[in-house]
């Protein structure tokens, strides 16, 4: 049994994890430029790696396991990849935030991913500027990530049908989704500007047909405007002519 006071003054446990790298040494074995298309790939076998696992355990064999946090946390990692330079290195706390799980769920999906052979990483250090007084003179960073498509994920997709076919089918019928989509809001609009061009067409045919001489409208305001007219003037009856009652008696 080890003295109290020995475990006291036994050394603290170091800043990083066993295996770390410097930070900008091991990148450039790790990342490589990407295409969308083999992320999709490596996405594919896994969810193919998954469902062989699955039957096979189920028939009471032995496969790896890649539960469904392992699927997401494989699919965020992929979503966080530049293309361009292959850089991954998001943080456990942001994985978990990404993937709705905790720290040692993400560790768990991470070990599953690497047991598979879709995923491979490198720890790393950085230097923390102190060179004087107390506290690390270095400290962990974020792992380097990169996916991978391994032999049994090929075989997977193989298996199942589902390799570069599949992609360019799925990218045909992405694509023929957002042309329909398109043609349907240039329809719409279209139809939506013939509309109001007939509504505004009808409304001058009605302006002109109401006010036309010889409408009813017409003649019902040139009835209204006389009679307004008529109404005004003060006629005077012309006094009898003289004879005509006479003239009148006799007869």
């Amino acid at each position: 049994m080890q003295p109290i006071g020995a475990a006291f003054a036994a050394d603290p446990p170091p800043p990083v994890r066993r295996g770390s790298r410097p930070k900008g040494s091991v990148e450039a074995e790790l990342w490589r430029a990407v295409h969308p298309s083999w992320l999709d790939t490596i996405l594919m076998g896994g969810r193919a790696l998954a469902r062989e696992g699955w039957r096979t355990r189920r028939a009471g064999g032995a496969a790896p396991r890649l539960g469904r946090l392992a699927l997401d946390v494989l699919a965020e990692l992929a979503r966080v990849t530049d293309w361009a330079t292959g850089r991954c290195e998001p943080s456990y706390d942001e994985l978990a935030a990404r993937a709705g799980a905790s720290r040692s769920g993400v560790a768990l999906a991470l070990a599953e991913l690497h047991a598979a052979g879709l995923l491979t990483w490198a720890r790393r250090y950085e230097e923390t500027g102190q060179e004087h007084g107390p506290g690390p003179r270095v400290r962990q960073v974020s792992n380097a990530y990169a996916l991978r498509l391994p032999p049994v994920a090929e075989a997977a997709l193989a298996r199942a049908g589902e390799i570069a076919s599949v992609i360019a089918a799925r990218t045909r019928a992405r694509r023929e989704v957002e042309r329909q989509e398109r043609a349907a809001r240039w329809a719409e609009a279209r139809a939506y500007k013939e509309t109001e061009r007939e509504a505004a067409r009808q409304r001058r045919e009605r302006a002109t047909e109401t006010w036309k001489p010889g409408s009813p409208v017409a003649r019902a305001s040139d009835r209204e405007r006389w009679r307004s007219v008529l109404s005004s003037i003060q006629f005077e009856r012309p006094p009898p002519a003289e004879g005509s009652g006479e003239r009148e008696s006799k007869n």
